[in-house]
């Protein structure tokens, strides 16, 4: 229970330094903050003047600047292209940061490294996804400086994928604008691609727990 609880707390930890850096950023460098979302399913809101801060129940979220999203209105994609590139990485940056504190450089950047090829294990659901698992259930015994500071190393390596609706893949569509169409369909491609991942492992957990 203490390492559930652990591992609930360090990532909430990790949600709230991101979201409010990529704010902090953003707004310093000229955008006008409308909502952070911290967490998701559900809604309770913290505040009633903008911008719009809000509370779910499970770790997640997002910050929206005013102007996002729509080139032709006044506000975030008038900014100049570096600056829209550099606010979404910001947080995950930090948070891998922090983990460089807890684990040591060499540490946090070993862990980081090493997660996509474990997130993206859950292509082999009989295979290397139940390896991962047996890993993850094994490190939980592991002291509890360490525990956070991998959790918040691989939710930094996460958000640093190339995903659109991911810190990289929103720099990276800063930089090299695409077509409104095919922006949108990349997009929706990518959000079935994380949704899928996320619901792979939620089943793969599943069949773990009732292996074990």
């Amino acid at each position: 229970m203490f390492s559930l609880l652990l591992l609930w707390s360090s990532a909430w930890l990790a949600v709230g330094v991101h979201l409010s850096v990529v704010a902090a950023v953003g707004r310093a460098l000229g955008a006008q903050v409308e909502a952070v979302r911290f967490g998701s399913l559900g809604r309770l809101r913290l505040r009633d003047t903008a911008p719009d801060v809000s509370l779910g129940l499970l770790p997640g979220g997002f910050v929206q600047f005013v102007g996002a999203g729509d080139p032709t209105a006044d506000g975030y994609e008038q900014l100049p292209r570096w600056r829209r590139a550099f606010i979404p990485v910001t947080g995950p940056l930090v948070v891998l940061g922090l983990a460089a504190a807890v684990l040591g450089p060499d540490g946090a950047l070993g862990s980081a490294l090493r997660a996509p090829a474990q997130l993206f294990s859950i292509l082999d659901p009989f295979g290397a996804a139940p390896v991962v698992l047996d890993a993850a259930n094994a490190a939980l015994l592991q002291p509890p400086a360490w525990i956070i500071g991998t959790l918040l190393a691989k939710v930094a390596a996460f958000n640093l994928l190339p995903f659109p609706t991911l810190a990289t893949g929103q720099a990276l569509l800063a930089l090299v604008p695409l077509p409104e169409r095919l922006r949108v369909l990349v997009n929706g491609l990518a959000a079935v691609a994380v949704a899928a991942l996320f619901f792979g492992w939620v089943l793969a957990c599943g069949a773990w727990l009732y292996r074990g």
